[in-house]
């Protein structure tokens, strides 16, 4: 009040001539500054919403593009069966034409692959509409617009895609025979209860000192032999391994170093006991993008490496071996159908090496409580095996057209005789079209499919025409299945 600033030193000036009118600006100044504040806070605010609105853009943006992805990855052809999922096209897909690679087949023949809901009616053109245009013949379902990794592509829009076949089988076991009778004098065990829990009955071992390269060069030099080609001719090498010969360099290199394929490129795929049928996967987009038209896909472990032999639940397990396929583009009839690979993390510690990551380091302590050996709770794999790979199998079956019936043999990874069993009485398939080879080797991790499917061709199981069904599960925890319609192996 007047009379409080009267009262108070040096503020004459505002009681003064003038003081009320300077004061009336001081109050003036402070709205204004309070205005200007809410001005801030509402361009703060605006602000705000034009970057909500650019994410909003961005992800339209990636919405844009997956749908782009998706219809350049979809082809549809009458004449062949079964969905194939994954992959990309090759940036140098332009100068891979049909023209170009005989091996591709002429259009719509042989090396392209659909889903039956999305044919055209018999006779009817393929349309151009946009992904979801009502009026396309192959518009994809919410379940395709929503995974790109499906593969439905337009044969007018884009180069068609080449299904994979697999066109040579070999593998490598090592000599040294590790039976039950050794486990009965080392560890406190029976050849009666290996049997009853496991099926196994007998395992291969490497000599001490032996790196998984060794074993995977030569089921290499195996299929090239049996196929009728030299190494030179390769385009590319996956190796699935859980036991390399070190952390890096990647085994695929000590292997094409090993084999001379000096043309080809490669890498190490860590899936466990799931790791072939996720390399194979792999290795078929190279495939159908036109990427390589040669590619070798490799299972191989040294187990014993990293088997603790004085923990009798795990040491009678596992087995050393190495197998793989060659993959080439596949001819009308034959190829690799579809994949239903899956991966549940929250399964980690179920089955897994403790020590020897960035996680663990090596150091004494962990020697000490032997870290470096595989640890396992066999109880709850066992169960998650049974479940999820009879329901992976039929799902895939299910999404493929195909029925349980159609089924020639189911090659299960050979993890347990009672796994496998419960897998083939899923899907209703009698013993004899189970192939087993668990009793023999036992459980020998990435390699055990293609060395089973290598026992299975030796046996003359197998015959062109034959719907094989893979299906494996390990460490991670992974589930891995995949379908193909075997054309035979090919020779030079």
């Amino acid at each position: 009040s007047p009379d409080y600033l009267t009262g108070l030193p040096h503020t004459e000036f505002l009681t003064g001539s003038g003081g009320w009118s300077i004061r009336h600006r001081v109050v003036d100044i402070g709205r204004r500054v309070v205005d200007i504040r809410r001005r801030v806070v509402d361009i703060g605010r605006r602000v705000v919403d034009i970057r909500h609105r650019v994410v909003d853009i961005r992800r339209r943006v990636v919405d844009i593009r997956r749908r782009v992805v998706d219809i350049r990855h979809r082809v549809v052809d009458p004449s062949q069966g079964g969905r194939y999922r994954g992959g990309g096209i090759s940036p140098d897909y332009r100068r891979k034409t049909p023209e170009d690679a005989p091996d591709a087949g002429p259009p719509g023949k042989g090396a392209v692959a659909y889903h039956p809901r999305s044919l055209p009616p018999s006779g009817a053109p393929l349309r151009s509409g946009g992904a979801g245009s009502p009026d396309r013949h192959d518009a994809p379902t919410s379940r395709e617009r929503t995974n790109p990794a499906v593969i439905q592509q337009p044969a007018a829009t884009a180069p068609p895609v080449r299904r994979a076949a697999i066109t040579a089988v070999g593998g490598y076991l090592p000599e040294r025979v590790l039976t039950n009778a050794d486990f009965e004098r080392m560890v406190d065990t029976s050849d009666e209860w290996i049997v009853g829990r496991t099926g196994i009955r007998e395992r291969r071992v490497v000599e001490k000192g032996t790196g998984c390269s060794v074993l995977a060069a030569e089921a290499a030099r195996d299929t090239l032999r049996r196929r009728g080609l030299a190494a030179e001719d390769l385009d590319l090498i996956v190796v699935a391994t859980v036991t390399p010969d070190m952390a890096f360099p990647a085994t695929a290199g000590l292997v094409q170093d090993a084999i001379g394929a000096t043309r080809a490129w490669g890498f190490d795929l860590s899936a466990a006991c799931s790791g072939f049928t996720f390399a194979l996967g792999a290795a078929t987009q190279f495939i159908a993008s036109a990427a390589a038209d040669r590619v070798l896909v490799i299972g191989a472990d040294v187990m014993s490496s990293i088997t603790d032999y004085q923990d009798r639940a795990t040491c009678i397990l596992f087995g050393d071996a190495a197998g793989a396929v060659l993959l080439e583009p596949a001819d009308e009839g034959e190829g690799i159908l579809g994949f239903n690979n899956q991966l549940d993390g929250s399964g980690s510690d179920l089955l897994q090496l403790p020590a020897g990551g960035s996680l663990r380091p090596s150091s004494h302590e962990t020697v000490d409580e032997r870290q470096h050996y595989l640890k396992q709770q066999g109880k709850e794999v066992f169960r998650f095996a049974v479940r999820r790979s009879g329901d992976a199998a039929v799902a895939l079956l299910d999404e493929l057209g195909l029925t349980k019936e159609e089924v020639a043999y189911l090659v299960c990874h050979q993890a347990n005789a009672r796994i496998i069993d419960a897998i083939g009485k899923r899907l209703g398939l009698p013993a004899e079209k189970v192939v087993k080879t668990i009793h023999k080797f036992g459980n020998t991790t990435a390699a055990s499919i293609p060395t089973a499917l290598r026992d299975a061709l030796d046996r003359s199981l197998i015959s062109a025409g034959d719907l094989l069904l893979f299906s494996s599960v390990g460490a991670g925890l992974t589930v891995g299945t995949a379908a193909v319609r075997w054309g035979g192996e090919r020779t030079a």
